[in-house]
């Protein structure tokens, strides 16, 4: 992850807990301060995983695929041991002439 550009930069994650009645009109039961980010089921992890990359996301956080990084940091390494020189140095290289 990329630090985000305001250092200062602080956020709070509340829990609401709501219920819908038989008209479908939501409840606000309460209000979490300090909300539980452990998970019971598959979907309940799911949304909570989503909702802590949304919130990163917010702040200035951005997901890499890691994998991807390593695959693309393999290909550099073999292409510099065999005498090549990185497409991305090139492109640098180009934009300085």
């Amino acid at each position: 992850m990329r630090a985000a550009k305001n250092r200062n930069a602080c956020f709070e994650i509340y829990g609401f807990d709501v219920i819908i009645d038989a008209k479908l009109r939501p409840w606000l039961l309460e209000v979490n301060v300090a909300p539980s980010l452990s998970s019971s089921s598959p979907y309940d992890k799911q949304v909570k995983t989503l909702l802590l990359c949304d919130t990163l996301h917010l702040v200035g956080f951005h997901t890499f695929d890691r994998k991807r990084v390593e695959d693309d940091k393999k290909k550099e390494n073999k292409h510099r041991l065999l005498g090549f020189e990185p497409h991305r140095r090139k492109i640098q290289n180009n934009n300085n002439n």
